[in-house]
């Protein structure tokens, strides 16, 4: 049995949210994120160790999560704080391609970033998690 791809599923289940309509959800960036503001990158960014027991078919993932809009910082700031309060709600959710967020914990706090290749109009907002799915 294969692994869940822990990020294609927050990405599938972060689209799916209606509080983030309006907001282009991605795991992949784009070559001008200013272009598709706002903007919600999904990347996982390490895998935690797994159970070597048989029955443990959980997988934990850290995931970043960075939110570009403007032209003020807490427009980026709501963007990520809308996708945190989703993902932390998460509990044991059955995706339509088979596989399930168990639960979502965070790992580090919303932080501004600077992003030196955009416009200062254009903020970026950073956060971790750690993802455990099936």
């Amino acid at each position: 049995m294969s692994s869940p791809d822990a990020a294609a599923l927050v990405v599938e289940y972060l689209r799916a949210q209606d509080h983030l309509a309006g907001v282009t959800v991605a795991s992949g960036r784009p070559a001008d994120p200013a272009a598709q503001t706002p903007l919600l990158l999904v990347e996982a960014i390490g895998e935690l160790p797994r159970s070597r027991m048989p029955w443990a078919r959980s997988r934990r993932m850290r995931i970043g999560l960075q939110a570009w809009a403007g032209p003020e910082a807490a427009e980026a700031l709501q963007v990520l704080r809308k996708a945190l309060a989703a993902l932390y709600a998460a509990r044991a959710v059955a995706l339509p391609d088979g596989g399930r967020i168990d639960r979502v914990e965070p790992r580090g706090e919303p932080t501004e970033v600077p992003d030196p290749n955009l416009a200062a109009n254009v903020h970026r907002m950073v956060a971790t998690v750690e993802v455990t799915v099936r």
